[in-house]
C-alpha cells in the first residue's frame, strides 16, 4: 500500500505509540468526576484506533497496560484515602481490561492483513520473518471490514466491562459510558443499558474515522461518510424522542400516589473505632436534624424519615442507640428508614460470633428489634453486594495477614433476598452503598415491583474527594435503564433526587458545595413506563460477549490455517533438499 498520510512515518517508533497510550489514559480519566470533561472519553481513543498497531505481542500488551494503568490509576486515586495505596494497587487488576481490549484489536488488524506469499525457494528465518508490513485501523482497503474492526472493537471493549462488573464479584466503576452523564449521548441507556453508551462511543469514532481517512485515500469517497451519517440518523431516531418525555423536574401534575421523603444529610465523619462520645455526636447531629426538618415541614409533613447507610457508628444492637431512636419515633410518629450494622447472636452466643449483617430498616415505634436484639427484625433488607476489602476480605480464611493488613474488621454476612419496603402503597427497592454500580442489582427490585428505589450510601470515607461524584453518576444510570425515580441519601454528600437521568434538589453545605449537613423534603409521584432495558437487562453487553467469543474463535483457526500452511511449505522445501 503506498505510504500517503503522514501518520505511516511513525509505524516503527515505539515511544510513539506508548507516549499515546499514556495521554489517551489520562485523557480518558478527565472525562469522569472531578474534571467531568465529557468529550475527552471520544478524543481518548482516536490516537489508540488511528495508530498503526504493534506486531510484537508484548508491545500490544504494554501499550493496553500502559494505557489502562495511567486511566485508573488517576480515575481511582480518590480511593487512596482509606490508606495502602487502595487506588494504585487496584488499578492494577483494572488495566488488564483495556489492555486486553487493545490486544484484541491489534492482534484482529494484524490478522487482516495480507500476508507475504510464501513460497518454496524462502529459507526458514524469511517464513518465519514474513508479514512485516503495518496493521491498522488507516491501512485497511475495504471499507466494510474496516466497519467490521469497528464493530468488533466496540463490541469487544463492551463485552470486557460486563465481564469487569462479575469476574472476582465484580468491579464496574467507572465504565465507559458513565462519562456521559448529563448529555445526549447517554440516552441510548434507556433501552439498552450503559454498556449500549460504552458501544456508541467507540462505534462512533471508528466511523467518524473513516469517514475522515477514506475519501483522503481514494477509496469510495463518499461510501464512509455516508455510512457515518446513516448511523448518526438511526441513533437520533432511536434516542432523540426521548428528550422530549424526559422531565426537567418531576412534574408535579402527574397522577398517582405522592409520598414525602424527609432526607437527612449529617456529614458525621467515619471512625473505624467508636466510643460513646462519637456515637453522642452523630446522634445528637441527625437528631437535630431530622426535628428542624420536621419542623419545617408542618403543613406537609413527611411519610417518611430517610437517614443514610452507617449515619450513626453503632450497631442497632447498641442499647442506647435502639433506645433512642425508639423515643424519636414516637416523638414524631412518622416511620424512619435507615442503614445500620446488625449483630444477630443467638441465644446464649457470644455476640463475638455472632454474623454481622449491613442492613436497611424500616422502623416506627413499635419495631421489636428496638426492645431486644434478639427479637423479630419486622421490615429490613440484608446488602447483598459487600464491598471487597471494605467488608469481607477475599481469601482471608487462607490469608489471615491480608485480613490484618487491608480489612476493615470481621467479614460481613451477605443477605439473600431483595426485600422491598412498602409506605402508603408506595413499593421501594434500597440499593446500600456500592450496590447500585450493578445495573442488574437496580433492574431486580424494578422486577419485582419497586416503584421507587432508594440508595443508601455512607461515601465519607473517601473525604471530600471526587469518589462521592462518581458514586453518584453510577446512579444516575440506573434511573435511565429502569426509567424510574431514584432518592440518593448520602452521610456526607450528594443527597439528591434522580428521575430519569436529571438530578434534582441536591443537599448542599453552607460553602455551597455537595459536602456538608443539611435536610431536604422529596416529593415522589408513582409514574413508571416500561422500556426494553426493563425486560432485556444486560442483553446487549451479552450480544458483544458473544461477537467477542466469535472474534477469538476465528482468530485461532486464522492462526492454525497460517501455521499449517508455513508448515505444509517448509516441508516441502526440506524434502526438495
Amino acid at each position: 500500500m503506498p505510504e500517503i498520510y503522514p501518520i505511516h512515518k511513525f509505524r516503527t517508533l515505539r515511544w510513539v505509540r506508548l507516549a499515546a497510550a499514556l495521554l489517551c489514559g489520562l485523557a480518558l480519566s478527565s472525562a469522569f468526576a472531578p474534571l467531568e470533561w465529557w468529550w475527552m472519553a471520544w478524543l481518548a481513543f482516536v490516537p489508540l484506533l488511528a495508530l498503526p498497531t504493534p506486531k510484537s505481542r508484548w508491545e500490544r500488551l504494554g501499550v493496553g497496560l500502559l494505557f489502562g494503568y495511567s486511566h485508573f490509576a488517576t480515575a481511582l486515586h480518590w480511593l487512596n484515602t482509606v490508606g495502602f495505596g487502595a487506588g494504585w494497587l487496584l488499578a492494577v487488576y483494572c488495566a488488564f481490561y483495556p489492555a486486553a481490549w487493545y490486544y484484541l484489536y491489534s492482534t484482529v488488524l494484524w490478522a487482516l492483513k495480507p500476508r507475504e506469499s510464501l513460497s518454496e525457494e524462502q529459507t526458514e528465518e524469511e517464513l518465519a520473518t514474513a508479514h512485516r508490513i503495518d496493521a491498522g485501523l488507516l491501512h485497511l482497503p475495504r471499507y466494510r471490514v474496516a466497519v467490521g474492526v469497528v464493530a468488533l472493537a466496540a463490541a469487544s471493549w463492551t463485552a470486557l466491562e460486563w465481564v469487569r462488573s462479575w469476574l472476582f464479584t465484580g468491579f464496574p466503576w467507572d465504565q465507559l459510558g458513565i462519562s456521559q452523564v448529563g448529555t445526549l449521548f447517554c440516552l441510548p441507556a434507556f433501552h439498552f443499558g450503559v454498556y449500549a453508551v460504552s458501544f456508541t462511543i467507540l462505534f462512533t469514532i471508528g466511523l467518524l474515522i473513516l469517514a475522515v481517512s477514506f475519501p483522503l485515500r481514494g477509496h469510495r469517497r463518499y461510501v464512509a461518510p455516508l455510512l457515518f451519517l446513516l448511523w448518526v440518523v438511526v441513533w437520533a431516531q432511536l434516542f432523540l424522542p426521548i428528550v422530549s418525555k424526559a422531565p426537567r423536574r418531576p412534574p408535579p401534575h402527574l397522577q398517582g400516589t405522592t409520598l414525602r421523603i424527609l432526607a437527612i444529610q449529617g456529614d458525621v465523619p467515619e471512625c473505624r473505632e467508636w466510643n460513646e462520645q462519637i456515637f453522642d455526636m452523630a446522634w445528637n447531629r441527625y437528631a437535630d436534624l431530622t426535628r428542624e426538618g420536621f419542623r419545617a415541614c408542618t403543613e406537609n409533613p413527611p411519610d417518611l424519615i430517610l437517614w443514610p447507610e452507617g449515619a450513626l457508628p453503632a450497631p442497632i444492637t447498641y442499647a442506647p442507640f435502639a433506645m433512642r431512636l425508639k423515643k424519636l419515633l414516637q416523638e414524631l410518629h412518622t416511620p424512619i428508614l435507615l442503614g445500620a450494622l446488625d449483630i444477630r447472636p443467638q441465644p446464649g452466643q457470644p455476640s463475638e460470633e455472632a454474623p454481622v449483617f449491613n442492613t436497611a430498616f424500616l422502623l416506627d415505634e413499635n419495631s421489636p428489634i428496638l426492645a431486644s436484639p434478639y427479637a423479630d427484625r419486622g421490615e429490613y433488607y440484608d446488602k447483598i453486594h459487600r464491598v471487597p476489602f471494605g467488608e469481607y476480605v477475599p481469601f482471608g480464611k487462607y490469608f489471615p495477614w491480608l485480613v490484618d493488613a487491608i480489612g476493615m474488621g470481621r467479614d460481613l454476612t451477605p443477605g439473600q433476598n431483595y426485600k422491598l419496603f412498602e409506605v402508603k402503597g408506595v413499593k421501594i427497592g434500597v440499593n446500600i452503598c456500592f450496590e447500585d454500580v450493578f445495573p442488574e442489582i437496580s433492574r431486580r427490585f424494578v422486577e419485582d415491583g419497586a416503584n421507587f428505589l432508594i440508595t443508601i450510601t455512607n461515601d465519607c470515607w473517601y473525604l471530600k474527594s471526587a469518589g462521592a461524584r462518581q458514586h453518584l453518576n453510577h446512579a444516575v444510570f440506573r434511573t435511565l435503564e429502569n426509567h424510574c425515580t431514584l432518592l440518593r441519601s448520602g452521610n456526607n454528600s450528594d443527597t439528591c433526587l434522580i428521575d430519569d437521568g436529571w438530578i434534582y434538589d441536591s443537599i448542599t453545605g453552607p460553602d455551597g458545595s455537595a459536602f456538608g449537613p443539611g435536610w431536604h423534603l422529596y416529593e415522589f409521584h408513582d409514574t413508571q413506563f416500561n422500556n426494553l432495558h426493563k425486560s432485556a437487562g444486560n442483553g446487549f453487553a451479552y450480544l458483544c460477549a458473544i461477537a467477542t467469543l466469535l472474534m477469538l474463535v476465528w482468530l485461532q483457526w486464522k492462526s492454525l490455517r497460517h501455521h499449517a500452511k508455513m508448515a505444509q511449505v517448509m516441508k516441502t522445501a526440506h524434502e526438495k533438499k
